[in-house]
């Protein structure tokens, strides 16, 4: 399945134009139409992507396992596992 997914602006009839690639080569399509913004102006825009980013920032302050905590790790699921 080949998917296209793009941003556009609808003009002021409340229509949508939007090209396809000339490699798109299908008879059928199926439309979803989501709002991208709650608003357009560039204030939410830019809000959008701040909670992104402090999404990002929490995961990446989440605890990370060592090569050595990983290899204790397996070496004790191996043990675990000979009980099986």
């Amino acid at each position: 399945m080949e998917a296209l997914r793009k941003i556009i602006e609808v003009n002021n009839n409340n229509q949508l134009n939007f090209k396809l690639p000339d490699n798109f080569n299908f008879k059928f399509v199926e439309i979803i139409v989501l709002p991208a913004y709650e608003s357009t102006n560039q204030e939410n825009k830019e809000n959008s992507e701040e909670e992104t980013t402090d999404f990002q920032k929490f995961l990446l302050s989440a605890p990370i396992m060592t090569d050595n905590d990983y290899e204790y790790f397996l070496s004790k699921k191996k043990d675990f596992n000979k009980w099986n």
